[in-house]
């Protein structure tokens, strides 16, 4: 039964491995569209996914494990509104995605 658990792992070993190339990561910056300041606590989200972050008090945000292909990124902060990017997210890359509200 142990050999049997092992060579299991083993062979599926390469899936997992597969997997893990089948996503990217987005990372940006918020701004504000009047003075370039870097806006924290804006909200960074990929629409119809677990992906959520919050801007850091350098307006930088950074989102991990973000499936390749299309997807649209929208940022909102109240008091400035909201934005959305169509971005292409590449497989082990980062995609830059910068936005000013």
């Amino acid at each position: 039964m142990n050999r049997f658990a092992v060579v299991l792992c083993f062979a599926l070993l390469p899936l997992q491995v597969s997997r893990a190339q089948d996503v990217g990561t987005l990372a940006g910056v918020v701004t504000d569209q009047v003075t370039g300041a870097p806006l924290g606590g804006a909200r960074v989200t990929v629409p119809g996914t677990r992906f959520t972050v919050t801007t850091g008090p350098d307006g930088r945000f950074v989102i991990d494990g973000v499936p390749t292909g299309q997807v649209t990124v929208r940022v909102i902060r109240i008091g400035y509104g909201s934005s959305e990017q169509t971005l292409t997210v590449l497989a082990a890359g980062t995609t830059s995605a910068d936005f000013q509200l």
